[in-house]
C-alpha cells in the first residue's frame, strides 16, 4: 500500500455532487454530498466505513440530523432538529438498533414521549406526556 490520498469529485445526473477524500483506493476522510435541493451532508470515514460523525444540513445551513457511526453501524447517538434547531428525536443505538432512551420532543424542548430500547426491541413502559 501506498497511502496515497485522493480528492475526487462526481457529478451525478440527479444533480447531487460528491466530494470524497480516498486513502489506499477507500474512503477515508470527510466526504460531503450536495444535493439538487440544496440539503447538503457530511460523512466521516475511515478505511472506507463510516465512522465519527454525520450531519445533513438544510438549505439554509440549519442542521436537520446529526448520527453518530462506528465500523460503518450506527453506534452513539442520532439526533432530528426542527427549523428552528431545537432538537425534535433523539434515540441512541448500538450496531445498527436502538438500545437506550428514544426521545420524541414538543416545541420548546419539552418531552413528548419516552421509551426505552434494548437491541431494539421495546424494553419497558412508554411514556407519554402532555403539557
Amino acid at each position: 500500500m501506498n497511502n496515497e490520498l485522493k480528492y475526487v469529485i462526481k457529478n451525478y445526473p440527479n444533480g447531487s455532487i460528491h466530494k470524497t477524500y480516498y486513502k489506499n483506493g477507500k474512503k477515508d476522510g470527510i466526504a460531503e454530498v450536495l444535493f439538487e435541493n440544496g440539503t447538503f451532508k457530511k460523512t466521516t470515514y475511515k478505511e472506507g466505513k463510516k465512522h465519527g460523525i454525520e450531519t445533513v444540513f438544510r438549505k439554509n445551513g440549519s442542521i436537520i440530523k446529526t448520527i453518530q457511526w462506528k465500523d460503518n453501524k450506527i453506534n452513539g447517538v442520532e439526533e432530528r432538529f426542527d427549523k428552528n434547531g431545537n432538537v425534535h428525536w433523539r434515540t441512541n443505538y448500538k450496531d445498527n438498533k436502538p438500545h437506550g432512551i428514544e426521545e420524541w420532543f414538543y416545541p420548546k424542548n419539552n418531552v413528548g414521549y419516552r421509551v426505552l430500547y434494548k437491541e431494539g426491541i421495546v424494553d419497558g413502559t412508554t411514556e407519554r406526556f402532555f403539557y
